[in-house]
């Protein structure tokens, strides 16, 4: 139940792994893990690392083990078997970009997360609030940005490196604990842990199967109006998410969404017209090879037998709706795209019965729900 978890996460921050990490992004499909800080409390048995695993540097603390791992020597074990324990809250600052990470480094499917971005939102602080700023306001600590943009796959790591990334996982401790009275005493600590429930799905981490990568880039309505286009689109989006992975390099290195469109309404055949609609040079001989299977491609089921709304009411729906959000997340203190996004408005517009759909559940389905059926 929601106390249950509002109890653990006051009474288990006694059990808690405070986690970060850091990785190199460029120019890859996949993160490269670089560095994974880990803090938790002296005397447990949280995680078990040693030499060669752990990175030394020269900071020790009374009441916490500070745990720098190095993810090209480390074993997966331990630290996978801490993600999914379920008894040991896991303490982390926009936790799902982490937690992807290490999921694909461990496998393991993570359990019991506490987000202090979060956390910050639903006590007055907005949303998407960094972590250097959250110290601040809640410890007054200022943190140094200056180890940002380090290569944090070269060894070994400077000094200034260490320093820097043993700082949030040491302090984020402290912060999760003035997040939650914050939230207490604005009564939102109920709706946060009600929320953190949905941080331990396993669809947060792990890939989604290449045949549904159209759900992250949803048709526009121009190419819902054409059903063969959309079926193109989606087999389309699943050929370069396909690739992408194949060969690890970013989406925009093979096609832009833009030129996806553009292949999806006109479909281009030849190398030459391939090249005109935006597709790499690098990939064309790829996407010719594919050519027959995606003029043969159908609608995915959920696209085939959905009825789409009306464009015009959406967009009346959901400008109607917008104030409600904001006076209630006015009223809450809680960041108003946690309490409903324009993705959720328009999710719910076309399903307003759905169990499945947030705003019909929950904190949400009681201070909201009644509000908007009455924007329809």
């Amino acid at each position: 139940s929601i106390s249950q978890k509002a109890a653990l996460y006051i009474m288990n921050l006694e059990k808690y792994l405070a986690l970060d990490t850091e990785f190199v992004w460029n120019r890859t499909y996949y993160a490269r893990l670089g560095l994974i800080q880990a803090a938790f409390p002296k005397g447990t048995d949280i995680l078990s690392y040693s030499l060669p695993e752990l990175i030394p540097f020269g900071r020790t603390s009374e009441t916490q083990e500070l745990l720098l791992i190095d993810p090209f020597e480390a074993y997966v074990d331990s630290l996978k078997a801490a993600l999914e324990d379920a008894s040991i809250v896991k303490l982390l600052h926009a936790s799902t970009q982490d937690l992807q990470h290490l999921h694909i480094w461990s496998g393991a499917l993570p359990k019991n997360i506490f987000d202090t971005s979060i956390a910050a939102a639903y006590c007055g602080l907005g949303a998407n609030m960094s972590l250097q700023k959250l110290f601040k306001e809640l410890l007054d600590i200022e943190l140094p940005k200056t180890e940002t943009q380090s290569d944090w796959c070269r060894r070994p790591l400077t000094p200034e490196q260490l320093e820097y990334a043993v700082d949030d996982v040491q302090l984020l401790p402290e912060a999760a604990m003035v997040l939650c009275e914050r939230c207490k005493e604005l009564g939102t600590f109920e709706y946060l842990c009600e929320d953190m429930n949905l941080l331990d799905a396993p669809e947060l981490y792990t890939e989604l199967p290449i045949e549904e990568t159209w759900k992250k880039f949803n048709p526009s309505p121009k190419l819902m109006k054409n059903e063969k286009a959309t079926a193109r689109y989606c087999a389309l989006m699943a050929w370069r998410e396909e690739l992408a992975r194949k060969y690890d390099v970013p989406r925009v290195r093979i096609a832009e969404n833009g030129a996806i469109v553009e292949a999806s309404l006109h479909f281009p055949k030849t190398e030459d017209t391939a090249r005109t609609a935006g597709i790499k040079a690098n990939y064309i001989a790829d996407y010719l090879t594919a050519v027959p299977a995606i003029l043969s491609a159908e609608l995915p089921p959920e696209l085939a037998s959905a009825e789409q709304p009306d464009g015009f009411a959406v967009e009346r729906f959901v400008k109607n709706a917008k104030p409600i959000v904001e006076k209630l997340s006015e009223e809450l203190h809680i960041a108003s795209q946690y309490i409903a996004s324009k993705r959720d408005l328009v999710a719910w517009y076309s399903q307003q019965e759905s169990v499945e759909n947030k705003l019909n559940s929950g904190w949400r389905a009681e201070l909201i729900r009644p509000k908007l059926l009455r924007c329809i």
